[in-house]
């Protein structure tokens, strides 16, 4: 039997892929997902199947079975009504076709005894062909390697570094969108759905040795596979920071779970058990989870526990210190000759302490890339939170003179660039987190573009700083040796 790196190499590196049931109608199931494939640039031979007609949505030709295909289809993606996908999958088995993404519903998650006989005799017939599938009951499949968007989704992500897997099909389509607010990319994008065939540890196998991801992210209602996810998951997290937003805890959530994707959700208790025991890091959000994974998508990781905090006005550096305090991060003082150093930059009334409350003094253009590089130098700071980028722009906004805004928003566009130097020259985590700033701050989108996350609240940017931190110490803790 091949490794399961080999056995779902054609699900996301497709030389040619088939959707089977694509019709003429506009809105279908079957026309999102082509507009997807057709706009996302997919780089593969792209066909549609459709024995009752010979062309279908966007003027496609279609031809009336695989067997019609001129060259052999590495990849099906399944949009036939329910009762007709037992057909369609032995259709897939006779023409040798690899690997499939069924995206229609109708099966083990109705809770039927039709629906699970249903998808049983799937199984068994992709089985017998040795075809591997995802679904039923998903939205389908990214992946960078073929420009590849299998998708039924209103957006498609941006291509990067992090995977993700799903359970659910909105949960993931919110986080493939949250990707887009950090601008950072995915490599791969999978929703397991009922995972009838391809389990959630087998996926989880493959992310870990593909070389195009370097961040994981997961959405899971249950975890069916118990001991595999286990085991997966361990080496996992020996490769690469692996993130998790577990949901269906709450009793009105587990019976949610069931009713959506047939999985039966564990106690809390436990998966907090299973977390610690694997080194997962467990999210609270779905949101705070893809800003968690902004933070390892884009930074080096810190080397302890000492943070520094840049804070343009005192009172979020304050907030910013109490949720990472909370979770046992350092605030170390500064020394006697650094806050002399800092003296010639800032106001008399500066803070003269970790964090840095610049006050007024921060209106003056070269101040915040002097004192992140007074942080990032001591030898007892492991990385900067920055408080504030933006609210420059935003007060000239405000001003009288309409020129203002451009000559700030110059000036804190050159702090991002200077800050991505200091980035590369320290290897230090670089965090940044709004106090207030423009809906469409140049400032904002410059530190995004130039790979350092701007978070929303502290709250949200203490978890990311966090996880960073608990993720080194658990590598350092597990790789010795």
């Amino acid at each position: 039997m091949s490794s399961i790196i080999e056995q779902l190499h054609p699900l996301f590196n497709a030389r040619s892929t088939a959707i089977i049931g694509l019709s003429k109608r506009i809105m279908s199931v079957g026309s999102i997902v082509a507009q997807n494939i057709i706009d996302g640039g997919y780089t593969g031979k792209f066909y549609a199947v459709n024995p009752n007609s010979e062309k279908v949505y966007h003027d496609m030709k279609a031809y009336p079975s695989l067997k019609e295909i001129p060259e052999e289809v590495d990849l099906a993606v399944i949009v036939t009504p329910a009762n007709s996908v037992a057909e369609v999958m032995q259709d897939c088995v006779d023409n040798n076709v690899k690997a499939g993404i069924l995206i229609t519903a109708g099966f083990s998650e109705v809770r039927t005894r039709e629906g699970k006989e249903l998808e049983d005799e799937i199984v068994r017939t992709a089985r017998k062909g040795r075809l591997r599938f995802t679904g039923g009951n998903c939205n389908g499949v990214s992946s960078v390697s073929v420009s590849m968007h299998t998708l039924l989704s209103p957006l498609r992500p941006n291509f990067g570094n992090v995977g993700i897997i799903t359970q659910g099909g909105s949960p993931g389509v919110a986080m493939m969108g949250w990707t887009k607010r950090y601008r950072i990319g995915v490599s791969r994008y999978t929703n397991a759905g009922n995972q009838a065939d391809i389990k959630i540890p087998e996926l989880l196998e493959y992310y870990t040795h593909d070389p195009q991801t370097e961040v994981i992210m997961m959405y899971l209602e249950g975890i069916t596979e118990g001991r595999g996810f286990i085991n997966s998951a361990k080496i996992a997290t020996k490769k690469k920071p692996l993130l998790l937003y577990k949901s269906g805890i709450s009793e009105l959530g587990k019976k949610a779970a069931m009713a959506h994707v047939g999985a039966l959700a564990g106690s809390n208790e436990i998966c907090e058990a299973v977390f610690r025991q694997t080194g997962i890091i467990r999210a609270k959000s779905i949101d705070q989870m893809v800003g968690i994974a902004a933070a390892f998508s884009t930074q080096p990781l810190p080397k302890g526990r000492k943070v520094g905090i840049l804070t343009i006005g005192g009172g979020w550096g304050v907030v910013t210190s109490d949720y990472l305090g909370e979770a046992g991060i350092e605030i170390p003082p500064l020394l006697e000759n650094e806050v002399k150093h800092l003296d010639q930059y800032l106001p008399p009334h500066w803070s003269r302490g970790n964090p840095i409350d610049t006050t007024d003094g921060a209106f003056e253009s070269k101040v915040l890339g002097e004192i992140t590089e007074t942080l990032l130098k001591k030898e007892n700071i492991d990385g900067v939170i920055l408080i504030g980028p933006g609210i420059r722009e935003a007060f000239a906004k405000h001003h009288y003179l309409p020129e203002l805004f451009e000559f700030v928003s110059q000036e804190e566009i050159q702090t991002a660039k200077e800050l991505e130097k200091l980035l590369d020259k320290y290897q230090k985590p670089i965090l940044a987190v709004k106090i207030y700033a423009l809906e469409d701050s140049p400032a904002v989108e410059e530190l995004k573009q130039r790979g350092i996350p701007v978070y929303e609240t502290p709250q949200d940017v203490a978890a990311a700083y966090t996880s960073l931190v608990k993720y080194y110490d658990y590598q350092k803790n597990n790789l010795k040796g």
